[in-house]
């Protein structure tokens, strides 16, 4: 049976819509009927009838008011918001400086917040609200010189809990997508050298590295206007490498 058309009538925005993970949820909402505002920093045109680029940093203190009002415009309302921006800069503790810090929490964490809290009069107008936040394995398994990046997600993910057990009675629910080795442009540079290449996939039960629609899949499940009972929730799309079966470097 074709699930197309699962997010007919609805209306969705997706943040770090012009790549990767965000690029894909935008393609694959689309796809099933929903209109997309895609955020994004340059906020280049798409060509999809469906999707809306908009131009807007998440971390510009004054982006979260925009985005909602520029959605509202467009569509009359909001059914489902992706926080997909995100920024990774690596540093080892004894190095990370307040800048370092502040970058990274004022894209992971403080506009997906202001996000969220601007969106939600729309999200319970509409009934059945979506909250979906991208995450990280790295919240159970890090990495040297992930901390900021790491305690991002974290924070993250804490917050989506909240949103999750007050926002519930309103018809809203809120999850996380915690996504393993995604071969994005901003995990390209890490499988560049063949040696890393091997090295991630074999740190899978799969062996192989994501793909940035296998995430899509992802948020639709979770988008759907079905998926009611379903809140609170952490999804781990990381091919098996959160288990730690493969760590030892023994074959079965």
């Amino acid at each position: 049976m074709s699930d197309a058309g699962r997010l007919a009538g609805r209306a969705a925005i997706v943040t770090g819509a012009s790549s990767g993970m965000g690029r894909a949820i935008t393609a694959l909402f689309a796809a099933e009927g929903a209109r997309v505002l895609a955020v994004s920093r340059g906020g280049g045109a798409d060509g999809h009838p469906a999707i809306t680029p908009f131009a807007a940093d998440i971390a510009a203190p004054d982006a979260a008011g925009r985005i909602v009002a520029a959605a509202r415009d467009a569509f009359g309302g909001i059914d489902i918001l992706v926080n997909a921006a995100g920024l990774f800069e690596m540093a080892p503790v004894e190095q990370i400086d307040r800048g370092h810090w502040d970058r990274t929490f004022a894209t992971n964490v403080t506009g997906p917040v202001e996000l969220c809290l601007k969106a939600i009069p729309s999200l319970k107008a509409s009934g059945a609200g979506r909250i979906i936040n991208i995450g990280s394995v790295c919240v159970r398994l890090t990495n040297p010189g992930f901390a900021a990046y790491n305690a991002s997600k974290h924070a993250l993910t804490g917050f989506t809990l909240n949103l999750a057990i007050e926002l519930g009675r309103h018809g809203i629910t809120a999850n996380m997508i915690q996504p393993g080795t995604i071969l994005t442009p901003m995990t390209q540079p890490f499988v560049e050298d063949p040696a890393m290449l091997r090295y991630f996939e074999g740190k899978t039960a799969v062996r192989r590295l994501g793909e940035a629609g296998e995430i899509a899949r992802a948020a639709l499940y979770l988008a759907d206007p079905q998926a009611g009972y379903t809140t609170g929730q952490t999804i781990q799309v990381d091919g098996g490498y959160s288990v730690g079966i493969n760590d030892s470097g023994l074959e079965a």
